[in-house]
């Protein structure tokens, strides 16, 4: 089979799986039409696809920016669903996000995270500042970065940072950079764990973690 036909995968009623979730994302994100947006929703669940991951793909890239206590009630639906497997509680969701306002700064600066020509725009030469030089070497460039607003810097120190950090990026940069997390693709998706991180842990879950590395899949 050729190479870019390998990743092309149907839903039940043979539309291309991508264009269906950008169908349902256009749908939400334009609030026209609440049936359009159940449609093209229920097509991918009776699809049998992750339906989770895409619900939460879809928050943290439009949603949680603006949106953060719609989270709370994301889980309860999704565990109502997992205790009933009844569609209906999904759907709630959608209505929820059909009529929340959205933000595209995320999604925009995931799509710079996964560029593949990703590179630093800018040498620092003030990494010994009094206000970093009580964090670790390695976040210096990023702080940095986060102090001058060089968006595709964060980025890619972001992104260097994550191959081998998860929890510690956050619990370290975040604190810092209240004032400009929503500058930060991988951050935004961060950006709720802090309440609950202990409550996914104990449950054995890694949904929001598992977002998050999305970002740099």
């Amino acid at each position: 089979m050729p190479e870019q036909y390998e990743s092309f995968k149907l839903t039940r009623f043979l539309y291309n799986e991508e264009e269906v979730k950008l169908s349902l994302i256009t749908s939400l994100l334009n609030k026209k039409n609440l049936l359009e947006s159940y449609y093209w929703f229920s097509e991918l669940y009776y699809s049998k696809l992750d339906i989770c991951d895409i619900i939460w793909e879809i928050y943290f890239d439009y949603y949680a920016l603006i949106n953060p206590k719609l989270e709370q009630y994301i889980c309860k639906k999704i565990n109502d669903w997992k205790e009933k497997q009844e569609i209906e509680h999904l759907l709630y969701i959608i209505k929820n996000l059909n009529i929340s306002k959205h933000d595209c700064r995320v999604f925009l600066l995931r799509q710079i995270s996964n560029s593949p020509n990703l590179c630093q725009t800018f040498i620092y030469l003030d990494c010994k500042s009094k206000t970093i030089k009580d964090y670790d070497n390695k976040y210096h460039h990023i702080l940095i970065s986060l102090k001058y607003k060089r968006w595709i810097d964060i980025c890619y120190y972001l992104k260097k940072l994550f191959i081998t950090l998860t929890w510690e990026i956050y619990s370290t940069v975040v604190p810092r950079s209240r004032a400009h997390c929503s500058c930060l693709s991988a951050v935004n998706r961060f950006m709720r764990l802090e309440q609950t991180w202990k409550l996914i842990i104990n449950k054995g879950s890694e949904t929001r973690l598992t977002m998050a590395r999305r970002v740099f899949r």
